[in-house]
């Protein structure tokens, strides 16, 4: 017979509740923890839920992150076309060093996950600074700046001892030290 231990249930649904997760959310992250058990990875398995209000300006969503520096570039940036909120399951994978933004895109794809783009990495930012505080987060969410035309992509990370919002340059190697963010595909 299965036994019921309530104060668990009760935590569980009061953690829904303070995360606004749905029944739906929490079985969808409990499949994609299920899945990833039988997957040999070196990558990281941390799963989060980012609650994403695309109704927010790109400006709000930069003030909410509290960085001290924002590239001058973000004039280039044209935010996204959804509106509403929405939870998305994100997942930090940190890769062997010297891969490229697009090996790491096939990889996360490989897996079920699509890149992030910079409301959701701001969102992360936002929500999980204290634990990510000494790391540099990607988003693959291709910008092609100045008249240049070359493609940069968002990253958060530190830079004369200032965490900011900074653009690099999309075709460079990254380092094993970096995090991409990728979002899952449900």
């Amino acid at each position: 017979m299965l036994e019921i231990d309530i104060p668990k249930v009760n935590k569980l649904f009061n953690i829904m509740g303070e995360q606004n997760l749905s029944v739906e959310d929490v079985m969808t992250l409990i499949q994609i923890a299920s899945k990833q058990k039988t997957q040999k990875q070196s990558e990281t398995n941390n799963h989060f839920i980012l609650p994403i209000d695309h109704d927010l300006e790109l400006d709000e969503i930069i003030r909410k992150a509290n960085l001290g520096h924002i590239s001058r570039s973000i004039k280039y940036y044209s935010s996204s076309k959804k509106t509403g909120k929405e939870n998305v399951i994100g997942r930090l994978f940190k890769f062997e060093s010297g891969i490229n933004a697009q090996l790491a895109k096939q990889k996360m794809k490989k897996l079920g996950y699509r890149p992030a783009n910079i409301i959701e990495l701001l969102t992360t930012w936002t929500i999980y600074k204290g634990l990510l505080k000494n790391a540099t987060i990607i988003a693959i969410d291709p910008i092609s700046l100045e008249s240049r035309g070359f493609t940069h992509i968002p990253t958060i990370g530190v830079q004369n001892k200032k965490h900011g919002l900074y653009f690099k340059f999309c075709a460079r190697n990254w380092s094993n030290t970096s995090l991409f963010l990728g979002i899952y595909n449900n």
